[in-house]
């Protein structure tokens, strides 16, 4: 049993794959790695249906004491001996569906192994989508922290962690993660830290309490403890930026999208219509998202009442967690606009690249994002799109596409209607260009290489240049004894 109370994670070769989407027999799914669903302006948060066993993994086996354990899958061999790689420990509030989860998630899968060690500590253990990272041989260990519950055990227990580690750069991820991984990392190591800001506006009245006295702390550490604060959005970096965080370590990142996984298909636009009952040519606008009030799903409803008066041949496709007819509130509100019999609520999917491609015009509602992960999913697959100007969907759309106001129903269906009155060629043209400004600008490959590139300047300006030889890995994940030790924690 480690004394540290972490449990450790790993896949191994029984671990299965993630449920099948809905799908035609003999069609490919479309979608990428990450499990993802509906929701949370996140890869995962808007693209998996409900994971039969979304917390622990399925190959955990209960021991007598009742500590849980995986099964290890060793971390592959790296072929060139002699170098020394880079090691960095992400930290993450858990992995549950959301944004700053999905690219984590598509980093690590797209690290290069032969430069740099991931590895992962969760707080929370939620490791509804963490199966692709563990498939991958990356390890994951939990705190055992619980959600809303302060516990000063939980840092000491990631500082005992990061000691073992020895990590050469510590990455935290969102706003309680930098917080705790911040000071843990400085009690336990002097690996320079990276903090992650995934968020842009806090607004009144939904942002938790927790969160802003979180917020508050972080500003006024940031000014000690992190090297850099990488944002995934400009509009995040000004707004940190006036919450009294060090705006000589604020840089910004974007977020970045798999043009593999998300691009156009005919052949999913053909099925995914067949499976919803929508003619072949019926204008479709979709909404991925989960349901949230920073989500808006109220304001999207009403401009699809005002434009079904002018447009009765419109059908709206809601998919996202919570987004089904189990809603008491969400179906009430479609049927008090009269639109049930235009509106196809799907729930969570875990193939939105398929959703994306059976649309006229994707749309987002939100009253607040930083760099939403549905926007450039749906310019990936060829979709013109229609967004509230928060966050930088104005900077992701530019001409490709239109802006509207948040919670203005009218000029988002009036931006509908401009859209949807193009012939398919006009409306094509314009799909491609988002695809093409994705390509030139928000491209995964690319965006991570930028991470890599802050990685190894970080190293060499501190003075950490991976601790150890290729081929001498020592792997987490590697031992059974790695166990939870039952904690609450925040």
């Amino acid at each position: 049993m480690r004394s540290d109370g972490a449990t450790c994670h790993s896949a191994h070769s029984t671990l299965g794959a993630p449920p099948p989407s809905p799908r035609t027999p003999g069609e490919a799914s479309g979608s990428s790695d990450c499990p993802r669903a509906g929701g949370g302006g996140g890869f995962f948060a808007r693209n998996a249906e409900e994971d039969p066993h979304p917390n622990p993994p399925p190959e955990y086996r209960e021991r007598g004491t009742g500590i849980r354990e995986t099964q290890p899958n060793p971390l592959p061999e790296y072929r060139a001996r002699g170098l020394r790689s880079i090691r960095i420990l992400h930290v993450i509030n858990s992995f549950e569906y959301g944004g700053a989860e999905a690219m984590l998630c598509n980093l690590l899968l797209r690290c290069d192994r032969g430069r740099f060690e991931p590895s992962v500590a969760a707080l929370i253990e939620d490791l509804t989508v963490a199966g692709p990272v563990l498939r991958a041989g990356i390890p994951v260990v939990t705190m055992g922290m619980k959600p809303g519950m302060p516990d000063p055990g939980g840092v000491a227990r990631l500082a005992r962690h990061i000691r073992r580690a020895r990590p050469d750069i510590v990455h935290c991820w969102m706003d309680h993660s930098n917080l705790v991984g911040g000071i843990a990392a400085r009690l336990a190591s002097r690996a320079p830290v990276v903090w992650g800001v995934h968020h842009s506006d806090h607004v009144a009245g939904v942002t938790k309490r927790s969160t802003q006295l979180t917020v508050s702390a972080c500003a006024a550490l940031s000014h000690r403890l992190p090297a850099r604060i990488v944002c995934c959005s400009e509009h995040g970096r000004r707004m940190y930026e006036r919450l009294g965080f060090a705006a000589d370590k604020l840089t910004v990142i974007p977020n970045g999208f798999d043009l593999d996984a998300f691009r156009p298909d005919p052949a999913a636009r053909a099925a995914v219509r067949r499976e919803i009952g929508v003619g072949p040519d019926a204008p479709l606008v979709a909404l991925v998202a989960r349901y949230d009030p920073l989500k808006d799903h109220a304001t999207f409803l009403r401009a699809a009442a005002l434009l079904s008066k002018t447009r009765p041949d419109v059908r709206f496709l809601l998919c996202g967690s919570r987004v089904d007819a189990s809603n008491a509130a969400l179906v009430a509100q479609i049927v008090s606009l009269r639109i049930n019999d235009r509106c196809h609520l799907l729930g969570p999917r875990r193939d939105v690249a398929r959703i994306f491609a059976a649309v006229d015009v994707a749309a987002s509602s939100s009253v607040s994002e930083a760099f939403p992960l549905a926007v450039g999913e749906a310019m990936a697959c060829g979709v013109p799109c229609v967004a509230t100007d928060v966050g930088d969907c104005a900077l992701m759309i530019g001409p490709t596409g239109r802006v509207v106001p948040p919670n203005d129903p009218v000029a988002m269906a009036a931006a509908w209607a401009e859209l949807l009155g193009m012939d398919a060629a006009q409306r094509m043209a314009l799909g491609l260009a988002a695809r093409q400004r994705v390509r030139e600008r928000f491209e995964l490959g690319s965006v991570a290489e930028r991470y890599q590139d802050l990685y190894r300047r970080l190293t060499r300006r501190h003075g950490a240049v991976g601790g150890r030889p290729r081929g001498a890995v020592r792997a987490f994940s590697g031992r059974t004894d790695y166990v939870q030790a039952g904690c609450a924690v925040s």
